[in-house]
């Protein structure tokens, strides 16, 4: 695996959650969900219920955006890919645990709970300035400066394709 598609799956690592946008006919709408990665098949997964307005929107145009954000470490990162709906039980089963059944009722055998699988095509990442006395130091000069552009983060870009 590529140095830098490594170094992008242990950065989103330490994020608890996703934004996921889909495509919903000419707009697009995010939501918060639990993100479970699978870095060995490059995917990122999601337990949903199975009649939900995401389901639909996904089966009807499977792009879609993840966006990761800490502002309290000024980190953020966002995945655009293809998002697939999946009933498979034993994939549903890989990801059941406490927070599953604080949002699903029954078990992971209920047809309520599918998973949704998201392939990452290009992702980017933000990653910001650890030392808060750097950060402010930073943010102070660029404000007195012309180019009001603080060095605070780190920005890479990662193809998956």
């Amino acid at each position: 695996m590529d140095e830098t598609i490594k170094d992008f799956w242990n950065f989103i690592n330490g994020f608890q959650n996703a934004m996921v946008a889909t495509v919903d006919g000419d707009t697009m709408r995010a939501r918060p969900m639990v993100p479970f990665l699978d870095k060995e098949n490059s995917e990122i997964r999601f337990l949903t219920h199975r009649i939900t307005h995401k389901t639909d929107e996904i089966r009807n145009n499977p792009n879609g955006l993840l966006t990761f954000s800490n502002p309290i470490t000024n980190a953020h990162a966002s995945i655009t890919g293809t998002m697939t709906v999946s009933e498979d039980v034993s994939l549903i089963k890989e990801m059941w645990g406490p927070y599953a059944e604080t949002w699903f009722s029954g078990s992971p055998d209920s047809r309520d709970v599918v998973a949704i699988i998201f392939k990452p095509d290009y992702g980017q990442m933000w990653d910001g300035e650890k030392n808060p006395a750097k950060l402010i130091k930073e943010i102070a000069v660029a404000f007195n400066s012309d180019t009001k552009i603080p060095d605070i983060v780190e920005e890479k870009k990662v193809s998956f394709a």
